[in-house]
């Protein structure tokens, strides 16, 4: 069904995308957004957002995306962003063995800012991407990500690909979302919650039924 208006919606939470330039965080949101298999989005230009939505039983949740520049000449403006960040998908790309290691860099440049902004609630997520590479391509091995999910206690560790065109392949990166979803809406649903007073973009979303 299509959104009535920008209130339909019973609570929208701040997921951030981190990790290093060209690993690949524009194009999840891609996949995730738009049906448009032939966008191939450029360079993060420091910070944009975009709006998904989730529904659980009849609780509908929307997810305010925020996608960062990985270049180190925007770190002091993305730190902002981690304000509110209900959840942080950490970035990496396989075939890059820097991008990996600098994950431990992201993570501890996360929680001085999360700490920062007293905001101790961030749920952490890790994804590999282009696992669609042959495997002489590949410098981090599956093992060596789910070790590092393990040590920094992630709640969610995938190998996901944004070149697989599929629409499994668009599932793996769907279900990371629903993951989202569904553990909010288990951890908060019976709290009191207010609905933002904020803007829905009515192009970026997505329902289950």
């Amino acid at each position: 069904r299509g959104l009535k208006d920008e209130s339909d919606y019973n609570r929208s939470i701040k997921v951030i995308l981190l990790g290093d330039s060209s690993v690949g965080k524009s194009s999840i949101i891609q996949r995730l957004c738009f049906k448009d298999n032939q966008f191939f989005p450029p360079a993060t230009i420091a910070i944009e957002n975009y709006n998904y939505l989730v529904k659980v039983n009849d609780y509908i949740i929307r997810m305010n995306i925020w996608d960062t520049a990985g270049q180190e000449k925007y770190d002091s403006l993305v730190k902002k962003y981690y304000e509110n960040a209900d959840f942080g998908i950490y970035v990496y790309s396989i075939d890059d063995d820097n991008s990996f290691e600098r994950i431990k860099t992201w993570f501890s440049i996360s929680n001085d800012n999360n700490n920062k902004v007293n905001n101790n609630e961030m749920t952490s997520i890790l994804l590999g991407n282009k696992k669609d590479l042959k495997e002489d391509k590949r410098k981090v091995t599956f093992e060596q990500g789910k070790q590092l999910a393990a040590e920094y206690q992630f709640y969610l560790f995938k190998e996901i690909s944004c070149l697989d065109k599929s629409e499994e392949e668009r599932k793996n990166i769907v279900d990371v979302f629903d993951a989202i979803a569904i553990y909010y809406y288990k951890l908060h649903k019976n709290r009191a919650l207010t609905l933002e007073e904020d803007s829905l973009s009515p192009f970026l979303h997505k329902i289950l039924e």
